[in-house]
Protein backbone atom coordinates (compact mmCIF):
# COMPACT_ATOMS: atom_id res chain seq x y z
CA UNK A 1 0.00 0.00 0.00
CA UNK A 2 2.82 2.68 1.07
CA UNK A 3 4.29 2.11 -2.18
CA UNK A 4 1.07 2.87 -4.69
CA UNK A 5 0.59 5.94 -2.52
CA UNK A 6 4.21 6.61 -2.88
CA UNK A 7 3.73 5.97 -6.79
CA UNK A 8 0.27 8.27 -7.05
CA UNK A 9 2.00 10.76 -4.48
CA UNK A 10 4.92 10.95 -7.55
CA UNK A 11 2.40 11.22 -10.37
CA UNK A 12 0.28 13.80 -9.11
CA UNK A 13 3.84 16.45 -8.03
CA UNK A 14 5.35 15.41 -11.44
CA UNK A 15 2.17 16.25 -13.76
CA UNK A 16 1.62 19.27 -11.64
CA UNK A 17 5.22 20.56 -12.20
CA UNK A 18 4.08 19.44 -15.67
CA UNK A 19 1.67 21.89 -15.91
CA UNK A 20 3.46 24.42 -14.30
CA UNK A 21 5.65 24.34 -16.67
CA UNK A 22 3.82 24.63 -19.70
CA UNK A 23 2.02 27.83 -18.13
CA UNK A 24 5.36 29.65 -17.54
CA UNK A 25 6.44 28.84 -20.92
CA UNK A 26 3.18 30.24 -22.50
CA UNK A 27 4.14 32.88 -20.05
CA UNK A 28 7.34 33.82 -20.95
CA UNK A 29 6.14 33.71 -25.26
CA UNK A 30 3.40 36.33 -24.33
CA UNK A 31 6.18 38.74 -22.53
CA UNK A 32 8.96 38.15 -25.28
Amino acid sequence: MKNRIRIALVGALSSSFVLIGIEAAHAGLRIN
